[in-house]
């Protein structure tokens, strides 16, 4: 193609036709000229292009072996296992990764021989980052984690979560210590929620109390840096039992689900709307191993619910309209053993990757 080639098409066209098309085109198209690679990585498409991403259903889940560092992602929308080019994790050092969070398709891995060495990682553009180390960091893995990214000042945060204090790490003002508070409770906190799930830059994690205490939602403000708690829904009740209610995102906004003794056992799922709590979908008779065993994943355009488990790699699919749960199985080559779906979104098609402010 010409240099020139743009010369009689106006910057606002062109925005409108990258923003439709995937990173893999994206990348090439970078280089047809100045004008274009301009366009494709200002802040401004970054945002609209992660945006149309999600309209699109252009989202995928990591599959990773447990017994090497090979992965593939899983793309639900046409039931394709899609393997990365090298099926290994980008980063130097950092062979058989864990991963410990994600958030708009950026990675945050964590060294699976060094626990104190951490990465970002964008697995559709290939990027990759050691964070800088740390000196407050404490002897032991952090017990609970997150990942957020702000667009309007295009800023990325790591939250770390120790027993006494917590770090977070941005792009811009690296590593900061900060004192738990004292609603966090650590040591009361479930080993199984050691994730927190990212929406409207705050990072969210379900709290389950110790004694006669009620369970809570904690969430990081990236905006203060600090650690809040939202209320409990008062459907909720004054009591609560631990794993009587577990925390997602769906339709892009913070959900919370729980199994219900109603018509023998129903699954209720709830979504966090501008004015309040509404009720999304109810799934009737469900089994207690199945609600033991899944975690929900997201929600598809068709309302279809997708599920991790009942055993990994399966992934459960439950459609309204026909009110029942297929199952699916990905796996790897026999070779290669065991396998192990990330419970969140990974593979989000973003072209976003921090840069680091000295």
């Amino acid at each position: 193609m010409s240099h020139k080639s743009d010369i009689n098409v106006s910057c606002d066209i062109l925005f409108s036709i990258f923003v439709r098309l995937p990173i893999q085109s994206l990348l090439r198209f970078r280089s047809v000229s100045i004008s274009w690679n301009d366009i494709i990585f200002s802040r401004e498409f970054k945002k609209a292009h992660i945006d149309q991403s999600k309209a699109l259903g252009r989202v995928s889940f990591l599959l990773q072996s447990y017994i090497s560092d090979e992965f593939k992602f899983i793309n639900l929308k046409n039931n394709l296992v899609i393997a990365i080019e090298d099926n290994k994790f980008p980063l130097k050092g950092f062979e058989y990764s864990h991963v410990l969070c994600s958030h708009d398709g950026l990675v945050l891995l964590q060294n699976g021989g060094v626990y104190k060495t951490f990465g970002l990682w964008n697995p559709s553009t290939r990027q990759c980052l050691k964070l800088a180390s740390c000196p407050h960091m404490n002897i032991s893995n952090p017990q609970g984690c997150g990942l957020c990214y702000d667009p309007t000042t295009d800023d990325c945060k790591v939250v770390l979560i120790y027993k006494l204090f917590y770090l977070v790490y941005s792009t811009r003002n690296f590593w900061t210590e900060k004192i738990t508070l004292p609603q966090l409770s650590i040591n009361s906190w479930s080993s199984h929620l050691y994730e927190g799930i990212t929406t409207g830059g705050c990072v969210y994690w379900y709290k389950v109390a110790g004694g006669n205490r009620n369970c809570a939602i904690i969430y990081f403000d990236m905006k203060s840096d600090e650690f809040k708690e939202l209320p409990t829904p008062s459907f909720i009740g004054d009591s609560c039992k631990k794993h009587l209610f577990h925390l997602t995102i769906l339709k892009g906004r913070l959900s919370l689900y729980r199994l219900q003794k109603k018509n023998g056992l129903e699954l209720n799922m709830w979504i966090m709307e501008d004015d309040g709590w509404k009720l999304l979908m109810k799934i009737p008779k469900v089994l207690p191993k199945f609600y033991k065993y899944t975690k929900i994943l997201c929600c598809l355009e068709n309302d279809e619910v997708i599920f991790r488990g009942p055993t990994s790699p399966h992934i459960s699919i439950y459609n309204p309209k026909q009110g029942k749960i297929v199952v699916k199985e990905f796996i790897f080559n026999s070779n290669i053993g065991y396998s192990y779906l990330y419970p969140y979104p990974t593979g989000l098609d973003n072209l976003y990757f921090p840069k680091i402010m000295h």
